[in-house]
């Protein structure tokens, strides 16, 4: 994070470097050196696109949540159970129980751990398409303005409203 950061330094740096010592030669093309910044999180809050995915996403985890919510009630109170009958059972039946407590403990971590995987898929096969669009329609967008450089907002210290694209970016990617 810290080394993409001074990367993003390093590169504002020249293009201020870049475009000042254009402007100071007189070089025509130095001068028309473009730069605009785009606020990602208000392209994930407003695009209509997004906003959908976004909600289907926020569905699917809910009820993977509470399948897995229940599922973790169901072991606790088995749990509980075993703890109260454990002690006026048989040592070999205690034991007994308390295996399959705990084969279905590690049934449970599984599931946990394969839910997790299903909806980082999910999220991907949902986000991908749409993150291509928007990277397609960013480079469109610079090429039909002639922008040398198309900033992160959120990786900026300070950027002045001017060169927000945002709303741009919006709109074509409502338009699509």
């Amino acid at each position: 994070m810290i080394r993409s950061r001074n990367f993003l330094a390093a590169i504002v740096s020249a293009a201020v470097l870049l475009a000042s010592l254009g402007m100071s030669s007189g070089t025509a093309q130095a001068q028309e050196l473009k730069i605009g910044h785009i606020s990602l999180r208000d392209v994930f809050n407003k695009a209509v696109k997004y906003k959908q995915a976004f909600e289907e996403l926020k569905s699917i985890q809910q009820k993977k949540s509470e399948q897995l919510q229940q599922k973790e009630s169901e072991l606790k109170k088995s749990k509980y159970d075993i703890d109260m009958k454990k002690e006026l059972m048989k040592e070999d039946d205690a034991k007994q129980l308390q295996d399959s407590f705990n084969k279905d403990v590690e049934e449970f971590q599984k599931l946990f751990q394969n839910e997790q995987k299903d909806f980082a898929k999910s999220r991907d096969d949902k986000l991908e398409p749409l993150n291509k669009e928007l990277k397609q329609i960013i480079e469109d967008l610079a090429k039909k303005e002639n922008y040398a450089f198309i900033f992160k907002f959120d990786d900026l210290l300070y950027a002045d409203p001017k060169y927000d694209l945002t709303p741009k970016v919006i709109e074509a990617l409502n338009k699509k």
